[in-house]
Formats: structure tokens, sequence, C-alpha cells
């Protein structure tokens, strides 16, 4: 019994690896055999990124950026110290749990 329960399993095992018909499908298909893209200079691209970059920001306005984002993470930390549920649906809850079991 054990033995047909362990190659069942090995089984399963076998078939939850092996890729499904339609990856297979798009791995034989003409897609896979389709050019290559272009491949972009290194320069082009890294003027693009500096062209993209905003303004540098000075000591104060960087201090005044991080300040806001600590009070607002200090905001979210409080919240999420505070319960889910308020006190009424958790009475609810427990007095249904407790129906429940009797």
């Amino acid at each position: 019994m054990r033995f047909y329960v362990l190659s069942t399993l090995v089984g399963f095992t076998l078939l939850a690896c092996a890729p499904p018909a339609h990856i297979r499908a798009i791995e034989t298909s003409s897609l896979s055999r389709e050019a290559w893209p272009e491949i972009l200079p290194l320069q082009d691209l890294l003027a693009d990124h500096r062209s993209a970059q905003p303004g540098r920001l000075n000591a104060q306005e960087q201090g005044a950026q991080l300040s806001k984002r600590v009070a607002g993470l200090k905001s979210r930390a409080q919240r999420l110290q505070r319960p889910v549920i308020d006190q009424t649906r958790r009475a609810r809850l427990l007095a249904a749990i407790s129906r429940q079991n009797g």
C-alpha cells in the first residue's frame, strides 16, 4: 500500500515539474527564432539617464524631505499598532465563536 502511495506522489511530482503544453508551444514557435533586438550603445543609455535625473537638492531640502518621510513613517507605525477591529465588532465575533463552539 505504501508503495502505491509513494509511486503516486512521485508521479504527481514529476508531472508538476514538467512544462505545460502552451509553454512548449511558445518555445518551438517562430517567436523564439526571431532576430535578437538591436543593442543600444552604453553612452546613449547613460546620457538618457543623466538627463532624466532631477536637479541636485541642497542639504536643507534633503533634510526637509527626510524629516517629512520620517514623520510619515512614524505616523504609519502608530496606525499599525492600533487594533484592527473596534471593541463592538470584537465582542460580536467572540460571541459568534462561542455560540459556534457550543
